[in-house]
């Protein structure tokens, strides 16, 4: 009886020491948790400021670089400006359409259809030509053949005239990435594993990993950023900076090129496409064919207005 006692005499004793063990250790924790890193000032004159004056020094020198090997378009034809316009011109047609009184709507409907199926705003290059053939009487099948077609060349991709705009993007994209590159370079040559900073406000433990790369430290608040995050913190924050410096449609932005560069570098690889215009105008065709037309303006107006260019002519006339 009296060994049991003891023993739990030992367990209680055991208990309360492991509580206060355990008290203390979670004491120092939350003060460890609520104390502040005290950075060198040396830190915020030869890491942070550089960081940012950099950046925005060399943000403004894209956007002016741009701006040198940026080179106007070459003027179009007035033949293939018409052929390109007509497409818009029935897209403002089919959207607008319900203005339009039944009669005057399918009126210009079926002057479209018509123009578009005869051809009519295709550019001289555009529009088919017949290929004279010898037809042989005894061969019945010869006598259809008289409208095939040439068959088109295709385009020559190391042609002077279509290597240009190729090498114009391929330029733009080197201005936008290589200075990126030489600055985080930089960064973790000369500034690696720096805390820069401390956000003034709190964070979750999802941006650990962004706003600390390249600390390996498990312990630190959110708040504070590391000298490459900082670099990127910069790179999609100072676009506000650069429009209230440069203006609106800037070039400075280094996140243009990874938003646009899927777009550019695929015009940029397919270099002298040609656009086959007669689909598409047989494309416009089945959607001059599908509009359906409802006219919004009111019956009584509609007979007012009805005929009243011939109206308003023989008034005049008389």
């Amino acid at each position: 009886m009296e060994t049991s006692l003891v023993s739990l005499a030992v367990l209680a004793i055991n208990f309360c020491s492991h509580q206060n063990t355990s008290t203390t250790d979670s004491t120092t924790m939350s003060t460890w948790a609520e104390q502040d890193i005290r950075l060198d000032p040396a830190i915020r004159n030869w890491v942070l400021l550089p960081i940012t004056f950099v950046m925005l020094l060399v943000g403004i020198l894209r956007h002016y670089a741009m701006q040198l090997l940026h080179s106007d378009p070459k003027p179009i034809g007035l033949k293939q400006l018409r052929e390109q316009r007509a497409l818009m011109r029935s897209g403002y047609f089919r959207n607008n359409c319900h203005f339009l009184s039944p009669s005057r709507f399918e009126e210009r409907r079926n002057r479209l259809i018509n123009a578009f199926l005869d051809g009519h705003y295709l550019s001289e290059t555009g529009k088919p030509q017949s290929k004279s053939v010898i037809t042989d009487p005894n061969n019945p099948k010869s006598a259809g053949n008289q409208d095939e077609l040439p068959p088109a060349n295709p385009p020559n991709p190391l042609d002077p005239a279509n290597m240009e705009g190729m090498m114009d993007g391929m330029k733009k994209q080197m201005v936008m990435m290589i200075p990126q590159t030489v600055i985080m370079g930089w960064i973790n040559a000369f500034f690696f594993g720096f805390v820069c900073v401390k956000l003034p406000f709190p964070l979750p433990n999802g941006f650990k990993q962004m706003l600390q790369r390249g600390i390996e430290t498990r312990d630190m608040d959110i708040s504070w950023v590391s000298s490459l995050s900082w670099y990127f913190l910069n790179l999609f924050g100072l676009n506000p900076l650069y429009r209230l410096i440069l203006g609106d449609g800037n070039a400075a932005d280094g996140t243009a090129s990874l938003a646009m560069g899927g777009a550019s570098n695929m015009a940029a690889v397919m270099p002298g496409q040609q656009v086959d215009y007669k689909k598409l105008y047989q494309t416009e065709v089945e959607n001059l064919k599908l509009v359906d037309h409802q006219y919004v303006c009111d019956p009584i107006v509609n007979l007012q207005l009805d005929d009243i260019e011939t109206r308003i002519l023989k008034m005049y006339k008389n």
